[in-house]
């Protein structure tokens, strides 16, 4: 949720007000460079894009830190590109995965696994990755998310960053040759 600087979000400490610096978008139509924190979380395929996106930047210029799932693989595999990596939060304990399993072979519909999801994976796990973004978030001009990933969005409310997602997942946008599940092309 957005709000002044001194609102609280979900129980979370508030973040420190933001240094006054010129607007991202007056920085980079003078050609200066950003300083571009990417946050995913989820799959090696959901960090793969989004490494690819930061090597755009650095290859533009711009400064450029990452925040991705807690796996050692991910964070060797941003780390040899030579952006810096941050852990979202601390690894989910190992039967938070089985449960999750149980819970989503009862769902009927994507949007009852979806939500099953989300209770199960992302609400325990949320207030630890918020607080491990918040600084990465505090540093950067900018803010880039994947579409799933509320951590990085979240502190970005919190201390007015400027935040966008995206999303490289097709699947997630029906069209005429991907139409939405129980459709007919």
């Amino acid at each position: 949720r957005q709000g002044d600087r001194g609102d609280v979000v979900r129980g979370m400490v508030p973040a420190k007000p933001r240094e006054k610096r010129p607007h991202w978008s007056q920085r980079a139509a003078r050609r200066e460079a950003l300083k571009v924190a990417i946050t995913t979380d989820g799959s090696r395929g959901d960090h793969i894009p989004y490494l690819a996106l930061a090597k755009g930047f650095v290859r533009h210029g711009h400064q450029v830190k990452f925040a991705g799932a807690p796996v050692s693989s991910y964070a060797a595999m941003v780390q040899a590109a030579g952006i810096d990596y941050t852990p979202l939060g601390e690894p989910p304990p190992a039967d938070l995965y089985r449960h999750l399993f149980l819970r989503l072979e009862g769902a009927r519909t994507h949007s009852e696994e979806n939500r099953e999801l989300v209770e199960s994976l992302v609400a325990p796990l949320l207030e630890g990755m918020f607080h491990s973004v918040l600084p990465l978030v505090q540093w950067a001009d900018v803010v880039v998310s994947h579409h799933a990933e509320a951590a990085g969005r979240m502190a970005a409310d919190v201390t007015a960053t400027p935040w966008c997602s995206s999303m490289f997942v097709p699947q997630e946008f029906p069209t005429w040759t991907a139409p939405p599940p129980g459709w007919i092309n």
